[in-house]
């Protein structure tokens, strides 16, 4: 999650019928820091890692921060794949991780957790990586269900708490690690990460957690479901009633059996004394059973009446779309292999494109670069030739012009700027004279 350096402030006491009610803050618009979090279903925590958006990480940027915690640096303040890393280094620290005693390390699919090298340390170290399904997070993300929210709602009491003891002073982001401290042991407490391994249904394993509103907003970007092939409408399998044997105490013999099936039904003779022969109904054969079994009524919605809005089909976009992700195993070796040929080919496309232009645009790129030289001497020249008139400033362009020269500084003006005698002394001359 991210921590900011200006805080929400909370409820403010005012005066009643008062419009206006304000409250301090460090700023308009913050800077963003990166706390990576981990937790398991006994409720323990391991220490965070900070990321902050500097070029080089310092020690003294978690010297407030947790006991335990570790720091990294980049300039955008986000996880990167390097970071990623770090953080697996860290987390395989405090877990004890072995091939002998796995652990299960539940995440989502951004960018920065598809690291090879990330993979690779969890293969030998013991770490099995399951990746989350797409647009699932706010669901199935344990600590974002029950422990970031009590954070940021603590993390923005603090602030308003140190900017009364530090007043006319701004919160930087040094200042973050030392707010943490003090909130996430407030936020991360063993009842609440036990609680968001439930509330997700990941443990205890319960795959009946989400009900059927959970799914509604998705109803909107259904997509048509794919068309049926001519083959496959209108077949229907051959419906067979097994046999009932003697003494059995069924209620019924005959499986349901739909409206419209134009299979014929074959019912088996039933032996003596069986209890069930009173349950079988007479079956007449013929070529439909529409009349011996009522058709069922479908339940009324309101969504017959009046149906939700569907989004059209998605747009095909050829390689430059964000690629489309899954819940998988990145630590299994199909995962991992496909990882790396994606990796290779993205480093091997530079390559391609420097290597075309430095083959086929070699000669050119000479000769371009001669072309700028000889227009650049060109230029210079003519910059030397022309003179332009000190008193209007235009350029000598009109052949046949009368031009004077100053006698003093040589610089030139045409005749119809200046007074017309023979002798021609320019303004700044003239000036310079009379000082």
């Amino acid at each position: 999650t991210g921590i900011t350096t200006v805080q929400e402030p909370e409820n403010v006491v005012a005066g009643r019928g008062v419009r206006q009610v304000g409250a301090v803050t460090s700023g308009e618009r913050g800077t963003l820091v990166t706390v990576a979090c981990a937790g398991n279903a006994l409720g323990n925590m391991i220490p965070p890692m900070f990321i902050f958006p500097r070029v080089n990480f310092k020690d003294h940027f978690i010297r407030d921060g947790p006991p335990g915690c570790i720091g990294a640096a980049n300039k955008s303040g986000w996880m990167m794949e390097d970071h990623f890393l770090q953080f697996l280094k860290h987390f395989h620290h405090h877990t004890r991780a072995s091939l002998d005693a796995k652990v299960l390390l539940i995440l989502d699919n951004h960018s920065s957790h598809l690291s090879v090298r990330g993979i690779d340390f969890c293969r030998e170290n013991g770490i099995v990586m399951l990746s989350f399904p797409p647009h699932c997070s706010h669901k199935l993300q344990p600590l974002d269900r029950t422990v970031y929210g009590p954070l940021k709602r603590h993390v923005n009491s603090f602030c308003d708490t140190w900017m009364r003891s530090h007043p006319g002073l701004t919160m930087s982001i040094y200042d973050i690690p030392g707010i943490v401290r003090l909130a996430l042991p407030l936020a991360g407490t063993p009842g609440n990460v036990q609680n968001a391994f439930s509330s997700t249904g990941i443990w205890p394993y319960n795959r009946d957690n989400f009900k059927d509103s959970d799914f509604a907003p998705s109803l909107v970007t259904d997509r048509p479901p794919p068309p049926v092939l001519p083959e496959q409408a209108g077949t229907s399998a051959p419906l067979e009633v097994p046999p009932v044997h003697a003494g059995s105490s069924a209620s019924c013999a005959v499986p349901p059996v739909h409206a419209g099936t134009s299979a014929p039904l074959e019912v088996p003779p039933v032996h003596a004394g069986s209890s069930a022969s009173s349950a079988v109904p007479p079956v007449q054969a013929g070529p439909s059973v529409s009349s011996a079994v009522p058709p069922v009524q479908a339940e009324f919605s309101p969504e017959t009446v009046r149906p939700h809005p569907r989004a059209g089909p998605r747009k095909i976009t050829k390689g430059n779309g964000r690629k489309k992700c899954k819940s998988a195993i990145l630590t299994d070796t199909p995962e991992k292999e496909a990882l790396e040929r994606e990796k290779a080919k993205v480093k091997r496309e530079p390559t391609k494109v420097k290597r075309k232009l430095t083959k086929n645009t070699l000669e050119t790129s000479q000769q371009t670069k001669t072309k700028e030289k000889k227009h650049t001497e060109k230029d210079s020249d003519s910059e030397k030739e022309e003179d332009f008139c000190i008193v209007c400033l235009e350029s000598y362009s009109r052949p046949g012009e009368v031009w004077l020269q100053c006698c003093q500084c040589k610089a030139w003006a045409h005749e119809a700027c200046t007074d017309g005698g023979s002798i021609y002394i320019c303004h700044n001359c003239e000036s310079d004279g009379e000082l």
